[in-house]
């Protein structure tokens, strides 16, 4: 299950930046009990590599309390957050993105993870 900028989605939109440039960043957590392990440090490792890469500004809590619901009904599990610039501009100018993109998508915990 996908959700972007808090929205269940099954798509991006092709004229994200993420996709024609891996124009952001991420970070991956386990889901335990249904609540994501060392939430606080992913999101400031998000906001960290963000500044870093001088992507507009996301709304934090936002991001925080999609990735909170999406882990929610999983007792064991996988939470991807995604930031990119968001679309607009051409070619490698970033110019016209001011709207980041959140993504957060939710798997399961595969037995291989534990090896």
């Amino acid at each position: 299950m996908y959700w972007i900028n808090g929205q269940r989605h099954h798509a991006l939109a092709p004229s994200d930046r993420g996709l024609h440039f891996g124009d952001g960043c991420f970070t991956t957590a386990r889901i335990t009990g249904g609540k994501v392990d060392m939430l606080p440090w992913h999101i400031e490792r998000l906001q960290q590599v963000a500044h870093r890469l001088i992507l507009p500004t996301t709304d934090r809590v936002a991001f925080e309390q999609e990735m909170v619901h999406a882990a929610k009904p999983l007792p064991l599990g996988v939470i991807k957050a995604i930031l990119t610039r968001g679309s607009g501009g051409r070619g490698y100018c970033p110019a016209g993105c001011e709207n980041p993109t959140r993504l957060v998508a939710r798997s399961s915990y595969h037995a291989h993870y534990q090896q």
